[in-house]
This record gives structure tokens, sequence and C-alpha cells, in this order.
């Protein structure tokens, strides 16, 4: 069977994005994929985090500042380098 096409760097784009951008950047990340767009296990385990991160304070509104650090910049990296 063929492995199914995938960009690790587009992905790593996006998760980057998130995590040094933030709130806004996740909102815009999530209009256009989800975690299961994402063909590493890792990749899509750490934006489905992200997203249920911003789930856990749904008494916010969109344009309020997520509080920090809502996605680990250790655990980020930890990940990333784990194979």
């Amino acid at each position: 069977m063929r492995p199914l096409p995938h960009n690790a760097e587009a992905e790593l784009a996006v998760l980057s994005s998130v995590v040094l951008r933030g709130q806004s950047a996740l909102y815009e990340a999530m209009e256009h994929v989800g975690a299961d767009d994402f063909y590493l296990p890792k990749n899509a385990a750490i934006f489905a985090s992200s997203c249920l991160c911003r789930s856990c304070v749904p008494q916010m509104k969109r344009t309020e500042a997520m509080p920090k650090p809502w996605v680990s910049s250790a655990a980020f990296a930890a990940a990333m380098m784990s194979g």
C-alpha cells in the first residue's frame, strides 16, 4: 500500500504559528484543519490538545487573550523531538 501524501514541514509550520502567535493563529488554523488532517500522530496530538485547551475556557470571548502558557513550549519541543 502506498503511503498517503503528507508534508511534515507544513504541519510544523501550522503548529509553530499556533505556539508563536497564540489564540488568533489557533482560530485561523481551526477554520481550515482539524487534528485528523495531520499525518504525523505527534502533530495531531499537539493540535488536538491546543484545541482542547481553548475549549477548557469557554467563558472567554474570542478576542480575549488565552492564559499563558496554554501550550507549553517545552511540551511542544519535546513532542517535536520524539520519534
